[in-house]
């Protein structure tokens, strides 16, 4: 059965884990397409969770990551399969 694609733009913020007092935060945004729209269901992916672990060059095992914001653009069509 074919899944829709989507278009998501999300904001997040990337700390080292350890102690709490030194930690710097990193800022970014993130644009990649998901086969969901539920924004709860975002914040846990891990597939979600490793392209932001990718692009910022960190493991996701080392660092905690906050979404601040999600944006869902619409669909871009369906998967294959």
């Amino acid at each position: 059965m074919k899944r829709p694609i989507f278009r998501i733009l999300a904001s997040y913020e990337l700390r080292n884990k350890g102690i709490a007092v030194a930690r710097k935060v990193l800022k970014g945004r993130i644009d990649t397409f998901m086969l969901t729209d539920n924004t709860e269901e975002l914040k846990s992916d891990k597939d979600f969770l490793n392209k932001i672990c990718r692009k910022s060059g960190r493991s996701l095992d080392k660092v905690d990551i906050v979404i601040t914001s999600i944006e869902i653009e619409g669909k871009y069509g369906f998967t294959n399969k």
